[in-house]
């Protein structure tokens, strides 16, 4: 009895999970270090094709307590107040694919389609559409992208801003045809928590984002295939997006880049002047105010 209860007190105690952190991302390749660390058991991890605007809902109705939105999108609504910036998740730019049905040939300024109000395809349109000197386009709202394949085909819409690599499958089949490319003049993805997590939850905000930057600095073209599988894509198109990428700890973010997104936000007229906020109230205590190449 002796020896057995011995053995006991050495068996070590169930393995606790680092934090449980409902964390949600859009289910793209740039978030494969994300899924790695969420297997580890450190979080919890769910992915909404609707993008950012679904995120930020989720957000506000306490479905979720950290999300990876666009850095434009985090930025839009932290001004509002619906979430705090923790730091930059993607230091690199996103290259925007502007989308249309194969054999059409609208003009730049023809209908959007838009995964939300307020998303990243909505906000890239309006942005796009700033730079070209033209007037806002009109948008259909389609939920995510396969709401956006139905609504080309039905001729609803015209146009689809979308991640260009994301779609390319969709270019490679010869459904869609890619009619151009916009980057972002900021890095691509930002970490976000609600108000309340930014304000008491610091230390497991902080663990999880130690572990998905552990998995993301390990990430080699060993990864490719393992890449390509998971997210439907051809190992060439991922080894190229590889030599481009970088990811961040996510506790970075400089006032620079707020800036420029909000400048922007203003000029596409989805962010008025009365709600823009300084710097030290969208971001978190604890965000540094540093260069993304520190």
């Amino acid at each position: 009895m002796r020896r057995a209860l011995s053995n006991l007190r050495r068996t070590p105690p169930p393995r606790r999970p680092l934090s449980s952190l409902r964390v949600g991302g859009v289910p793209e390749h740039f978030n494969f270090p994300v899924r790695q660390a969420a297997a580890d058991g450190s979080f919890e991890w769910t992915e909404h094709p609707g993008g950012s605007g679904a995120m930020a809902q989720k957000l506000r109705e306490g479905d979720l307590d950290v999300a990876l939105l666009l850095t434009e999108a985090a930025t839009l609504f932290a001004h509002k107040g619906d979430v705090t910036i923790v730091g930059s998740f993607v230091d690199t730019p996103l290259t925007w694919g502007v989308h249309a049905l194969a054999g059409s040939e609208p003009s730049l300024d023809s209908t959007y389609a838009v995964s939300r109000m307020g998303s990243g395809s909505h906000l890239m349109a309006l942005v796009a559409a700033r730079q070209r000197k033209a007037p806002d386009p009109e948008f259909v709202v389609v939920g995510d992208l396969q709401g956006a394949r139905k609504a080309l085909e039905n001729k609803d819409a015209d146009l689809f801003m979308w991640e260009k690599f994301t779609t390319k499958p969709l270019v490679d089949s010869g459904e869609w045809s890619r009619v151009a490319e916009v980057p972002t003049p900021w890095p691509c993805f930002a970490v976000v928590c609600t108000p309340e997590v930014a304000r008491s939850r610091r230390d497991e905000v902080s663990e999880v984002l130690g572990s998905v930057y552990e998995k993301a600095s390990r990430i080699s073209h060993d990864d490719v295939a393992a890449i390509a599988a998971d997210y439907s894509l051809k190992p060439d198109d991922v080894a190229e997006w590889l030599t481009g990428v970088k990811w961040g700890p996510g506790v970075r973010m400089p006032t620079s880049v707020i800036d420029d997104c909000t400048q922007a936000l203003l000029g596409a007229g989805v962010l008025e002047k009365e709600e823009v906020r300084p710097y030290r109230e969208v971001v978190s205590d604890w965000t540094l105010d540093e260069p993304l190449d520190a």
